[in-house]
């Protein structure tokens, strides 16, 4: 199907010129000849109309998490020394892989150390001890974190939140990468709303193997909640009016809708 589309302004029937119409004269009907010169000066052209899947969805801020079950901590469960610290911020470590030693307090000479290691693979991501320093077993001394896969979640306005299922596929973006969508499924709702900010979560898992995504950036969500085939649709630049023709955006739909 073609449809002649306005793209330089939207001609309204009630205020176009009688003698417009061809015959001119007094004659005031309601149709509207225009010849190849008129419609070149008006700038209306020729689109092909076209049928889409159509998309209701949900949009939503929020940020990229680390996945439940993701993140570990390294303590000592004796008092004692930084003998030797081997860990480093960034690094990559498989689970078991030595850290640090600590020197306990026990008498000896020297001292018997004890070894710490990665309980499991990940990414290095806080280093709380230097060489030397005091220990104690309620510090926490080394942060790792496995971030191949992240949890996105999305804070959504809890008046929308009867419209959430489980396996709701998201397009997400980062300010960090704007040419970048990221695709996840719904994984789980939170169990309580945020009182304060009224809001519910929707958490996301998206695999994240070239480790772009961090925990602490902020995202954007665009939540499917529906879809239908084979809607008629037309290029959004012919939804345009005239400054003085009084029409709303919306009016400007519903005109184009009906085309």
């Amino acid at each position: 199907m073609r449809l002649l589309l306005l793209t330089a302004c939207l001609v309204l029937l009630h205020d176009y010129p009688a003698h417009a119409a061809e015959g001119g004269g007094n004659r005031k009907d309601s149709t509207i000849i225009l010849d190849e010169t008129r419609i070149k000066n008006l700038g209306l052209e020729l689109a092909e109309t076209e049928e889409t899947e159509f998309e209701e969805t949900i949009f939503a801020l929020g940020g990229i998490e680390v996945l439940p079950g993701k993140k570990a901590v390294v303590s000592s469960r004796i008092p004692g020394r930084a003998f030797s610290v081997l860990a480093l911020p960034d690094q990559e470590v498989d689970e078991g892989e030595e850290l640090m030693w600590v020197e306990s307090r026990q008498p000896g000479d020297p001292p018997p150390t004890v070894r710490l290691e990665a309980p499991i693979a990940g990414t290095i991501a806080k280093v709380a001890i230097a060489q030397g320093q005091p220990i104690s077993p309620d510090q926490s001394l080394i942060e790792i974190v496995d971030v191949t896969q992240v949890e996105a979640a999305a804070r959504v306005p809890e008046h929308l939140a009867g419209r959430l299922a489980k396996e709701q596929h998201a397009r997400i973006r980062i300010a960090a990468y704007p040419d970048k969508v990221f695709e996840a499924q719904l994984n789980h709702l939170g169990a309580y709303a945020d009182e304060t900010a009224g809001t519910v979560e929707a958490a996301f898992h998206v695999p994240n193997p070239d480790k772009l995504l961090r925990p602490g950036m902020r995202a954007e969500f665009s939540i499917v909640t529906s879809k239908r085939d084979a809607v008629l649709s037309i290029p959004r630049s012919a939804l345009q009016a005239t400054p003085g023709s009084g029409m709303s955006s919306s009016q400007t739909m519903n005109w184009s809708t009906l085309l």
